[in-house]
C-alpha cells in the first residue's frame, strides 16, 4: 500500500463503508436476502403450533442489540422448551426454521465479508460453523442492554463491551481463513488503539438493529438488511486494510 493509497483511504468508519458500497453495489443484496429470510421466520413462527414469544427487549424503553457476527434481530423468540415431547415431524420443522434463520444470516456475513477481502473464500464452513455454535450462547459474544438493566446490567455491559472491543474483527479475521484461536489473537491485536471507537460503533449499531426491529412486520427485515450489512461491510473494509497493511510490511522487511 502506497503512500497515496492511504490519503485516499476513508478516515471515518461510515466513510469505509459507503466507500465499498459505492464501489460494489452487490454488497448490500446478502443481507436483504437474509432479511427476508428473517421476516418469514418471524411470520412462519407466528402462525405454526409450537410456542412462540416476544423478545424481551421489544418491551424495554431503550436498548443494544449488538452480536460480533453480522446479523439481524428476530421480532419473535423461541426457547428450548418449545421443543420438548414434539412428534418428529414438528421437531424436524422447528429445528429446521431454526436453522434456516441462522444459517441465511451466517451465509451472508461470511460473503459480504470476503466479497472485501483480497483472499480465497474457503473458509464458508469455518465460519458457519463458528456462528451456529455460537449462537446457542447469544450473550456470549453479544453486547446488550437497556435502561432497565440498571446498575447491576451495568456491570455486564461494561464486561461485554470490553469483550466486543476485542474480538470486534473476529468474523472478519475468520473469513480469511484464520483458526478460530489465531483469529482471536489478530483481532485482539487489530483493535489497539481503537477499541473505544469499536464499542461506541457496536453501541449505535445495537441501538440501530433495536430501533429498527421495533418496526411492525419488517422489522426483521430492516434490522438484518441494514445493520448486517454496515456490520458487514465495515468488518470487511477493516480486516483488509489491516491484512494489506502487514503484508505490505512484511514485503518491505524482506527488501531491506
Amino acid at each position: 500500500m502506497t503512500g497515496g493509497d492511504r490519503e485516499r483511504q476513508p478516515k471515518t468508519f461510515g466513510g469505509i463503508v459507503l466507500q465499498r458500497v459505492r464501489d460494489d453495489p452487490w454488497l448490500v443484496v446478502p443481507f436483504i436476502v437474509a432479511g427476508v429470510i428473517v421476516a418469514a421466520v418471524d411470520w412462519l413462527r407466528r402462525v405454526d403450533p409450537l410456542p412462540t414469544g416476544d423478545p424481551s427487549w421489544m418491551y424495554d424503553t431503550v436498548s443494544v442489540q449488538y452480536n460480533i457476527f453480522p446479523d439481524g434481530v428476530s421480532r419473535t423468540t423461541r426457547t428450548v422448551g418449545a421443543f420438548v415431547h414434539l412428534e418428529l415431524p414438528v421437531l424436524a420443522w422447528g429445528v429446521a426454521l431454526e436453522a434456516l434463520a441462522v444459517l441465511a444470516v451466517a451465509v451472508a456475513g461470511w460473503y459480504t465479508i470476503t466479497r472485501c477481502l483480497t483472499t480465497d473464500r474457503d473458509s464458508l464452513a469455518r465460519y458457519t460453523g463458528w456462528v451456529v455454535v455460537l449462537s446457542a450462547l447469544p450473550r456470549f459474544l453479544a453486547l446488550e442492554g437497556s435502561v432497565g438493566l440498571l446498575p447491576l446490567g451495568l456491570v455486564t455491559f461494561v464486561v461485554a463491551a470490553i469483550v466486543v472491543s476485542y474480538l470486534f474483527l473476529l468474523p472478519g479475521f475468520l473469513a480469511a481463513g484464520y483458526r478460530f484461536d489465531r483469529a482471536v489473537r489478530r483481532s485482539g491485536d487489530a483493535s489497539v488503539g481503537i477499541r473505544l471507537p469499536f464499542v461506541v460503533t457496536a453501541v449505535i449499531l445495537g441501538l440501530g438493529a433495536w430501533t429498527l426491529a421495533r418496526v411492525p412486520l419488517a422489522g426483521g427485515f430492516l434490522s438484518t438488511a441494514v445493520v448486517g450489512t454496515t456490520q458487514a461491510v465495515l468488518i470487511g473494509g477493516l480486516v483488509d486494510r489491516y491484512e494489506t497493511g502487514a503484508r505490505s510490511e512484511r514485503e518491505r522487511e524482506q527488501t531491506t
